[in-house]
């Protein structure tokens, strides 16, 4: 990466959740997936410290790890097809609630440390 690079990312904004990194990582890479260049509506927010990629490999990470397993990809996978988190009142998704709060927490940990989402305690500001 270039020095001019790593500067643009030390000056990006963090996401305020894994969520919102979540989702914002996942409308580009359907973007790429269909050929499609990303509009500036689904880079929200201006400049990010972070690619799609960088997401990808901590997910990456953590399934190595043993920190999530298919089954949270799959529901990742799931809801971020459908631009919403699962919501354990609707019948049927209390299940995938559960593993998108495990992955949230697990992939928060590592994204939090790399500056690609606020510290927790700066998110209610």
């Amino acid at each position: 990466m270039s020095a001019a690079m790593d500067e643009a990312r030390q000056e990006a904004e963090p996401f305020k959740s894994p969520a919102h990194a979540w989702f914002w990582c996942w409308r580009l890479l359907q973007a790429r997936a269909d050929g499609r260049a990303p509009r500036a509506d689904m880079r929200e927010g201006g400049a990010r410290p972070c690619t799609p990629d960088d997401i990808l490999r901590v997910l990456d990470a953590l399934h190595r790890r043993g920190r999530i397993t298919l089954e949270h990809v799959r529901v990742l996978r799931e809801y971020g097809e459908k631009g919403r988190p699962p919501n354990p009142v609707i019948p049927g998704e209390h299940t995938a609630f559960v593993h998108w709060q495990q992955a949230m927490s697990a992939m928060g940990v590592v994204l939090e440390a790399k500056g690609i989402v606020m510290p927790r305690k700066e998110r209610g500001r």
